[in-house]
């Protein structure tokens, strides 16, 4: 399928994105990325939880790819906006 087209985009739901934690959703957040083609993409809320990460270091395969994906957007040109 081919990706939609849109101005800016913004994935809501922090067990989407909330990378650190066993109930993150990596895959859901990958899929969306890979469906999107955005001209800036708004990041919003704890999208690494660093606090979770310093008592309990839980990181899968999964993250990196999201983290990859993200600066392959940047890349090609889409504007990544993190709000906190």
């Amino acid at each position: 399928m081919p990706a939609r087209r849109c101005g800016a985009t913004v994935p809501s739901g922090s067990p989407i994105s909330t990378s650190g934690t066993p109930g993150c959703q990596a895959e859901a957040l990958l899929d969306f990325l890979r469906s999107v083609d955005c001209a800036t993409l708004f990041l919003v809320g704890d999208i690494v939880d660093g606090w979770q990460l310093r008592r309990n270091w839980y990181w899968l395969q999964a993250r990196n790819d999201v983290v990859q994906k993200l600066l392959r957007k940047v890349r090609k040109g889409t504007r990544v906006v993190f709000v906190p």
